[in-house]
């Protein structure tokens, strides 16, 4: 179910970064990650779009947290590395 609910979520998330919709977007990734907090995908994205979107770096100590974490559950994952500095 969990899973299930997380791509739901990450469905409108994606729709949200595609309107713009900075807010919308950051909190829609939030609550997909909150029911899939393993998935590489999810926080990928989800840091893909705070460096698209979140200019005023409103949420950028999430997205620490988050690079933080992608880094230790693909520690060996050359992009996760690269994307993790790009935050």
């Amino acid at each position: 179910m969990d899973w299930i609910q997380s791509q739901s979520f990450s469905r409108a998330a994606r729709h949200y970064v595609g309107t713009g919709d900075r807010a919308n977007a950051v909190i829609r990734w939030r609550m997909a990650i909150g029911h899939d907090p393993g998935s590489r995908l999810l926080n990928r994205s989800y840091l893909r779009t705070l460096i698209q979107l979140d200019h005023n770096r409103d949420h950028w100590s999430d997205g620490f947290r988050t690079a933080n974490w992608l880094l230790k559950i693909s520690p060996s994952d050359r992009s996760d590395l690269e994307l993790a500095t790009q935050a």
